[in-house]
């Protein structure tokens, strides 16, 4: 039987009701005003992440167009296909079925794990369609990528502000647009 190795990082609550993929801000086990085994700091709060949680990233749903795109972006963490793959919600005996399929080669079992979530072969009701946001949220997981740093490089390449295009206006013509509009209100 296959283990799966998902680095480490604090544990994850074991209350479903918020299936979210950020770590909490202490472990569990620990309690408050103790000094033995200090509370563990929110990656966000740290410096080890976005404070932001991602909110400025493209939530434009991705689909099988997308996958090179996808590709390209998390290639370096090929090594760590079945953790991600757990983090983007797909099966674990899908997970397992990949990996046979391919002989277990990094590349090729990273690329058919976003395969599949961008085909939504997972709960995307419960979970939300694939996203820029999703992807990034998942790499910056201890249990996905545990990469925070390719997280935000994906993150800021893909943000809402990003994707709004450039005006440049020449400077005559905005003096030009004021004096227009000075007029026009001066005769009122």
């Amino acid at each position: 039987m296959a283990t799966l190795d998902v680095g480490t990082g604090p544990p994850f609550s074991k209350d479903r009701s918020n299936d979210s993929l950020e770590p909490p801000t202490t472990p569990p086990h620990s309690t408050a005003g103790s000094t033995h085994g200090a509370p563990i700091r929110d990656r966000k709060q740290s410096g080890g992440g976005r404070g932001d949680g991602f909110k400025d990233v493209l939530e434009d749903q991705l689909g099988e167009d997308d996958l090179v795109d996808v590709l390209s972006e998390v290639i370096d963490i090929a090594a760590k296909w079945k953790p991600l793959g757990l983090a983007l919600r797909l099966k674990f005996a899908d997970l397992n079925d990949i990996a046979l399929n391919n002989k277990a080669n990094p590349i090729e079992c990273l690329k058919d794990i976003l395969l599949a979530w961008l085909q939504q072969k997972y709960n995307f009701n419960r979970f939300g369609p694939p996203s820029w946001k999703v992807l990034c949220q998942a790499i910056y997981n201890p249990v996905g990528g545990n990469d925070p740093g390719l997280a935000g490089k994906i993150a800021d390449s893909h943000s809402v502000t990003s994707h709004i295009p450039s005006a440049t206006v020449p400077i005559a013509a905005l003096k030009k647009s004021i004096k227009e509009l000075e007029e026009i209100f001066l005769k009122v």
